[in-house]
């Protein structure tokens, strides 16, 4: 690749409105929490802040809602971490998007997404995008799924690297995994996909194995999971991978995922190879759990590479 290869980003742009608590409550309970915070977030956001952070030149396209200083703060945040936001448009009449999160004690969460803006990003919106074969494409489904294939298509029509984060698993998915060289899934969304998981002690054979069946959907890529403090795996017809994970003190893993697809990005733009990304990526997300926040916890490239080198050290 080239060093005018980008990462470009079409996703959702939220406020989290963060909420800390002993524990998670169960359905019609009623609990205390610890503290309040609203941060930028939204996956869209998460990962191109993660990307440009890492070090990649990174454009992301969404929409925002017409509810003033909250809209311009959240658009602020993503020029303040290095983010090229000519693609981030204003809707009228409608809420920037919202997720109300929970993070327990552990660091755990659970998260409920209300899409506002990111509901109205339609594919007019990246018609105004310059795409070229050296870019990354990064796309989840918290905006619809027809904006997404258009997006795809696009860069496949010009030879990009297209990765899918299926996240969350929604209808009409089945019809993005043609279109994507690279999907990333966590171990239930991997799952719901392909009705299988990841056996820790034998995560090659079983990835594969749970390839093998989405090629029946169409999909022909490269299968990365996230497996949380036991690290990540990929799959690709006749080979696997393996990266270990690193066990950090977990504060909040809000936007961790987010972190391992925006850094991995990063690295391929760069032209590493899948297993070197995957590395700098798993050390990304180590790193962002042990801070509070989504696109607030993602850590910078230097960061990253003088964390990495102290974990190889020891």
């Amino acid at each position: 690749m080239t060093l005018t290869a980008r990462v470009i980003v079409a996703g959702s742009i939220n406020n989290d409105l963060t909420v800390t608590v002993p524990r998670l409550p169960g359905p019609g309970e009623t609990i205390h929490g610890t503290d309040f915070r609203i941060f930028a977030g939204g996956k869209g956001a998460n990962q191109a802040v993660a990307s440009a952070k890492a070090g990649a030149s990174t454009v992301l396209c969404g929409a925002v809602g017409s509810d003033g200083r909250l809209a311009a703060e959240l658009v602020q945040t993503l020029v303040e971490a290095g983010v090229d936001t000519n693609h981030v448009l204003r809707v009228e009449d409608v809420p920037t998007g919202t997720a109300l999160i929970t993070v327990d004690a552990t660091g755990q969460n659970s998260v409920v997404v209300v899409s506002g803006a990111n509901g109205h990003v339609g594919p007019q919106m990246l018609s105004g995008v310059q795409m070229s074969e050296d870019d990354v494409l990064v796309a989840q489904c918290e905006i619809p799924i027809r904006t997404v294939r258009a997006f795809f298509e696009v860069g496949a029509g010009v030879g990009a690297t297209c990765i899918l984060n299926a996240a969350p698993v929604v209808d009409g998915i089945g019809n993005l995994l043609s279109l994507c060289d690279i999907l990333v899934v966590n171990e239930s969304e991997l799952v719901q996909l392909s009705g299988r998981g990841v056996d820790g002690l034998r995560a090659d054979w079983s990835l594969s194995d749970a390839r093998e069946r989405l090629e029946f959907r169409g999909f022909s890529g490269v299968l990365v999971a996230t497996l949380g403090s036991a690290g990540a795996s990929a799959a690709w017809r006749g080979g696997t991978v393996q990266v270990p994970g690193h066990k950090v003190a977990a504060v909040d893993a809000t936007g961790a995922g987010d972190c391992f697809v925006g850094c991995m990005a990063a690295a391929l733009s760069r032209g590493s190879s899948l297993e070197a990304a995957m590395r700098f990526a798993n050390a990304a997300a180590a790193l962002s759990v042990q801070t509070a926040g989504a696109s607030a916890s993602m850590p910078r490239q230097t960061e990253i590479v003088e964390w990495m080198e102290r974990a190889d050290g020891q």
